[in-house]
């Protein structure tokens, strides 16, 4: 019976979690983003707010406009002190992998304008 060195498992078991972060696409990679920075607090389990009131929907968004709104959030020109603070440690990576996430959701659907149900919402405000 052959012995197997400690080093040798550990390398096996790096190589195998290092290729099975390797297949998960950034969407996958942006959902864990999502739950380790806390996102899901205000932002809702999938990017539908908990809150629409106060906290923006993101889920449907456009992955472009919200990479440079969180850019915008980390550099400080774009303001606000929450998400300020929320994402001056987030890598150009977990942004892009955030951005991704939110993006492969299904968003909330606006009427176009002229049809009857965008008009008459905005009659009844």
């Amino acid at each position: 019976m052959a012995t197997v060195k400690w080093s040798e498992c550990a390398l096996v078991l790096l190589l195998g979690l290092g290729s099975t972060m390797a297949i998960a696409s950034p969407a996958e990679r942006g959902e864990a983003v999502h739950r380790e920075k806390g996102c899901d607090a205000c932002h809702g389990e999938r990017g539908a707010s908990v809150a629409p009131d106060q906290f923006p929907h993101l889920s449907g968004q456009y992955a472009s406009y919200l990479e440079h709104a969180l850019r915008g959030y980390r550099d400080g020109s774009r303001r606000h002190a929450v998400m300020n603070q929320m994402a001056a440690d987030l890598s150009d990576r977990e942004i892009r992998e955030l951005a991704a996430f939110y993006a492969a959701q299904s968003g909330l659907v606006t009427a176009p304008r002229g049809h009857p149900r965008r008009d008459q919402r905005s009659t009844t405000r």
